[in-house]
């Protein structure tokens, strides 16, 4: 039943890596250059007066129709907002392969999505799910009981961190700013690595984990309705 009701929506996929970049490297052109992006995306891109974009010293940004490239100077990040989403690992990993010395020290597959609840009663059932209310009761009041209460759960960050002690996986739930009546998932699926691991190391680990990862996250977001 919850795999009917609670279809997600606007759902992105992101490959985040912590490290030391050069962002003003990373232009559009750069990616064509090097069979990345392909050279009519980023025409697309540079010819469309309503996508923004930037490039300076320390921080790139622009946009695809399938993807959001953002580097920082410690964080590189690509984003995928339409499916199929094994182009952000491949991106990635074409990236990196080019850049396979460069020392990374983290990296987190993130899957995010909205979830429309049918109304008002079953949007404050799973928040009361997460958070039952009666420890709240000297704080909230009566301020959470019926569909027009005027308080309640707002974030919840649950983590469990991995069997080897890599890194961990987190999940951060919270009402939608998109949907109303929503609810907002993103799972973080975080690795940890020493200051001497290189780029080529980390895109073997990106290629193990990436499918499963996804796979996981949407295993967990549809156990959280479950039943509902």
């Amino acid at each position: 039943m919850s795999e009917i009701l609670y279809k997600p929506e606007n759902k992105i996929v992101s490959v985040v890596l912590i490290g030391a970049f050069n962002p003003f490297m990373f232009q559009p052109n750069w990616f064509s250059a090097n069979d990345i992006i392909s050279q009519s995306e980023i025409d697309a891109m540079l010819s469309n007066k309503t996508t923004p974009f930037i490039f300076a010293t320390n921080l790139t940004i622009f946009n695809t129709a399938q993807l959001h490239i953002h580097v920082q100077e410690d964080r590189f990040t690509v984003t995928g907002i339409k499916e199929s989403f094994c182009m952000v690992k491949d991106v990635v990993k074409k990236t990196f392969e080019r850049l396979g010395a460069m020392v990374i020290t983290a990296m987190g597959i993130n899957t995010s999505a909205h979830f429309k609840m049918p109304n008002l009663s079953k949007y404050h059932e799973f928040g009361d799910r997460l958070s039952p209310k009666g420890i709240w009761k000297d704080f909230l009041g009566d301020n959470v009981s019926g569909d027009d209460r005027t308080g309640g759960l707002i974030s919840m960050q649950m983590m469990n961190q991995k069997e080897d002690k890599s890194g961990s996986f987190n999940i951060i739930v919270e009402r939608s700013v998109r949907i109303f009546p929503g609810i907002f998932i993103n799972c973080n699926d975080h690795y940890q690595f020493d200051e001497n691991t290189d780029a080529e190391t980390v895109m073997q680990k990106l290629e193990d984990n990436f499918d499963a990862s996804i796979k996981k996250s949407i295993e967990i977001q549809n156990s959280l309705f479950r039943d509902l």
